[in-house]
């Protein structure tokens, strides 16, 4: 009996394996409309219109169709931010690889306490 089966990880398992690869990524106006969605939550994002497009095309491009990492930057523009300021440092801190993003990840666990260490890398883990 046939079956088919679908494995889906990093690009990297299938590099070491040499399987097939079909290479996944969110479209443009799918992180789009994450942002469009979370602009409202957004601190001094939601009353300012060019701080809005300034969002949009920044971690549009800047994620380059990683919805993971522009997931987690629109979480800390939401959670992070107490002014303007802060809204353009975190834009100017995307990082340009999902590893350099993780890099930056690790760096802030780092300095949490154990237990939040702990819960954090644990969830790591199981992404």
């Amino acid at each position: 009996s046939d079956f088919n089966l679908l494995i889906t990880s990093r690009p990297v398992f299938a590099q070491r394996y040499d399987y097939p690869c079909l290479r996944i990524q969110a479209a443009d106006r799918d992180i789009l409309s994450i942002i469009n969605n979370k602009i409202p939550a957004l601190p001094y994002v939601w009353e300012d219109k060019d701080l809005q497009i300034t969002v949009r095309r920044e971690v549009v491009v800047k994620a380059n169709g990683m919805f993971l990492l522009a997931s987690l930057k629109l979480w800390e523009l939401e959670h992070d931010v107490t002014s303007k300021a802060d809204v353009y440092e975190v834009l100017a801190s995307i990082p340009a690889s999902l590893d350099n993003a993780y890099h930056q990840i690790f760096e802030r666990i780092g300095i949490q306490g154990a237990r939040k260490k702990k819960l954090a890398l644990h969830a790591i883990m199981w992404i």
